[in-house]
């Protein structure tokens, strides 16, 4: 059986299912596959996030998110290219949007809550269609998830979006668990793609970016919904570059390996804007209404 060039990461099995006399190939996720590794780091984070962290989304909401990708996936998959396919990335564009998009209303322990439902369902769905209809050369330009969230924020807004918090709860154990996995997981996976310098290359332009844009203004201040007083001058810096949402933007959807020039040359400009219409971005300024 040929290796079919549309799904690079998936085992070429010689397994095949017939279906009304039609043969279609089957391709399984291998256990090197990068995007495993990130669904794991993430799929942890949830159970964090729904324990310890206070994420304010329900069980049933992350299920809906998983299902409408892994569905989409799975349809194009065998509709299309006549392929049974484990829908790996349809499941970690679910996962992501899910991670990142809250609804305002649902609380942290409504884990059955379907409120919303719509709004995750279509981000979802159009994140995958961004992937299948979006395309030069034959790749996706931007990261699905990435693109279907900052439209959700921007057209719907704060009274339909929110993004989840730049900073989740007070620093303590489960704090520096989450960093551990985080940090851990991030720069494993990029050494795994070879992107460790694009990220470490982000982190600091991001750092760089938020001194200048706050040097003019030292006391400026940001008012926001998970932090009892206004966070001004080099609090604020420190809390935006050490933000746990922050470091999810950076390790996990930045380095889209099938959005990221292939040559060393083209990379400089994925690290130098740190606010290239990212939902880091969209964070910032749903929760920092002008003085």
């Amino acid at each position: 059986m040929r290796f079919n060039t549309r799904y690079p990461t998936m085992a070429a099995t010689r397994r095949s299912v017939t279906i009304r006399g039609r043969e279609y190939p089957v391709f399984l996720l291998t256990i090197r596959d990068p995007r495993l590794h990130v669904a794991a780091v993430l799929l942890t984070l949830q159970v964090l996030g729904q324990t310890v962290l206070n994420f304010r989304l329900s069980i049933s909401q992350i299920l809906i998110c998983l299902a409408t990708g892994a569905l989409i996936e799975f349809g194009y998959g065998f509709f299309k290219d006549k392929v049974i396919m484990w829908p790996a990335s349809g499941l970690l564009t679910g996962n992501s949007t899910a991670f990142i998009l809250r609804v305002p209303g649902t609380s942290h322990g409504d884990w059955l809550s379907t409120h919303g439902i719509w709004i995750f369902i279509g981000v979802v769905a159009i994140s995958m269609a961004s992937k299948y209809l979006i395309r030069w050369r034959g790749r996706h330009i931007f990261n699905p998830s990435n693109l279907g969230l900052v439209l959700a924020f921007v057209v719907l807004g704060p009274r339909y979006t929110d993004p989840q918090d730049l900073w989740w709860i007070p620093m303590g154990p489960w704090m520096l668990v989450t960093y551990a996995i985080l940090i851990g997981g991030g720069l494993f996976i990029a050494w795994e793609l070879k992107l460790l310098g694009l990220e470490l290359g982000y982190m600091a332009a991001f750092a760089l970016f938020v001194a200048l844009a706050l040097a003019p203004v030292p006391d400026h201040c940001m008012i926001a919904s998970w932090y009892a007083t206004p966070i001004c001058g080099d609090q604020l810096g420190q809390i935006l570059v050490t933000s746990p949402e922050v470091l999810i933007f950076a390790f996990f959807m930045v380095p889209d390996p099938r959005t990221v020039p292939d040559g060393q040359a083209g990379r400089p400009g994925c690290v130098t804007a740190p606010c290239d219409a990212g939902p880091t971005c969209c964070a910032y300024f749903h929760s920092a209404p002008p003085p």
